[in-house]
Formats: C-alpha cells, sequence, structure tokens
C-alpha cells in the first residue's frame, strides 16, 4: 500500500509514520507544491492532506482534494480547524 502524507509540519507527518504499518511505502510531502507534483505524477491508495499548508491563509490542501478524488486515491483530511463549514467543503469535495 502506497500512502502520501502532505501537512507543512514536519511533527505531523513524524506522527501519522509512526502510525501506520511498517509494510507501507510512505511518501511525506511538504509543501503545497510538492505535493501536487507528487499527486499529478504518482498512484497512492490513500492520501493524508493538511487543509492548512506554508503559511498561507486560504486552505490550500483543499485544492489537493479534487486531483486526488479523480486520480482515485482514498483521501482524508487532517485540519485544526474547528469548524462545520471548512468539515462540510472537504466532504463537498470528496472526502
Amino acid at each position: 500500500m502506497k500512502v502520501l502524507i502532505v501537512d507543512d509540519e514536519k511533527l505531523a507527518r513524524l506522527n501519522i509514520v509512526n502510525q501506520l504499518d511498517s509494510s507501507f511505502t510512505i511518501i511525506e510531502s511538504p509543501s503545497y507544491e510538492d505535493a501536487l507534483r507528487k499527486l499529478e505524477n504518482q498512484s497512492f491508495d490513500i492520501c493524508y492532506i493538511d487543509l492548512k499548508l506554508d503559511d498561507s491563509k486560504e486552505l490550500l490542501g483543499l485544492k489537493l482534494i479534487p486531483l486526488s478524488i479523480t486520480r482515485g486515491f482514498y483521501t482524508v483530511v487532517m485540519t485544526s480547524i474547528d469548524d462545520e463549514l471548512v468539515a462540510e467543503m472537504a466532504y463537498d469535495l470528496g472526502c
């Protein structure tokens, strides 16, 4: 199983890596641009996507969801934002 973890915080990525089975192939992405390239050029079984990336006020992770879904990757959203509207937006995009 190949997993993409998109989060600009290294500790957050490491935490997820430590929770996953060691038999998984894990690819980490620290930024929106890097994640975009990986989503366009590689295949994944699961993508964990943080919504707040690159210190942007814009929720760049939301922009990654449609590409991930279109490519057929199971997509899981991660965020520290406690806002039902944000969760609904991610759900509407396919998460």
